[in-house]
Order: structure tokens, then sequence, then C-alpha cells
């Protein structure tokens, strides 16, 4: 069995016998612990990883399959390019609300990543915030958002 529910060694408990399961089947299994969530993200053991896989799905623009993969390994990882691209994927469908929460992580991840702040300004200024392009702060980002921002209003325009 498991140590009780809230013990120091449940969370390190139920990873490894989620993982030996899974390791058990053939698979690789990627498991995070939390008080809301046990998240699971599994791969053959010689298939390529969830990170690789989903960055493919939206290479090809399948954004609605690669959204709940986003979700999860956003839920799951603290990384800068998982983070930004679920929230250019939110974005792209439509959601851009939802699309602002995953932008700013990637900028706490890694603030010197350009196009999470380009994608945050834009974000913002199609629900027509003008203060978060502040946060635009480094010379490469300004003029991407402005570029970003020019092309936006020639395509409203027209």
């Amino acid at each position: 069995g498991l140590p009780p529910r809230g013990s120091p060694d449940f969370d390190q408990a139920l990873i490894a016998r989620i993982a030996m399961d899974y390791a058990g089947r053939g698979w690789n299994a990627l498991v995070t612990v939390d008080d809301a969530f046990v998240r699971v993200v599994a791969v053959p053991a010689h298939g390529m990883d969830p990170k690789t896989y989903v960055l493919g799905l939206l290479r090809e623009r399948y954004l609605e399959d690669a959204l709940p993969l986003l979700e999860v390994l956003h839920g799951m990882l603290d990384d800068a390019d998982i983070a930004y691209n679920y929230g250019i994927c939110l974005s792209e469908l439509g959601r851009v609300e939802d699309a602002l929460a995953p932008l700013e992580r990637c900028i706490a991840i890694d603030a010197a990543y350009t196009n999470a702040h380009v994608g945050l300004g834009v974000a913002c200024a199609r629900l027509g915030r003008n203060d978060p392009a502040k946060r635009v702060k480094t010379p490469s980002a300004i003029i991407a958002f402005i570029a970003a921002m020019s092309s936006a209003k020639r395509r409203s325009s027209s």
C-alpha cells in the first residue's frame, strides 16, 4: 500500500507506483502530484518525448489536438517553451484572455523570451489593454512587437 495521503512520502510513493506500472507496459511516464491533480503523460519507451510531439502538432497547425497535451504539460513543467506555446495556442483558438497567464508564466520563467513579450503585447492589444506593452523590455522584443502591431493594424483595415 501507499503511505497515508498528506504524509511526506505519499507523493513520491504514488509517482513511483504509477511510473512503474507504465514501465511494466513498456511506456515512459512523467507523473506529477499536487493537492488537486495527479497528472500523467505517458509515451512508448521507444517513442518521442511529449514536448517534441506537441511542438510537432503545433508546427502542423493541429491546434485543437495540441491543446490538451499543452495544458497537461503546462501544469507539470516549468518550461518556457511549453508556457509560450500554450498561451499562443489559446490565443489562436480565440481564447485570448486565457492566453495571458501562460504567456506571463513564460516570461517569469525566462524574462529574455522575446516572443512571449510580443505574444503578451499582441494579446493585450487584442483585448484593448495597452498597459502590458510596457512589459516589452528588450530591444528585439520592442521591434518585433511594433512589427506585429503594424501587421495587425494592416489586416484589420483591409
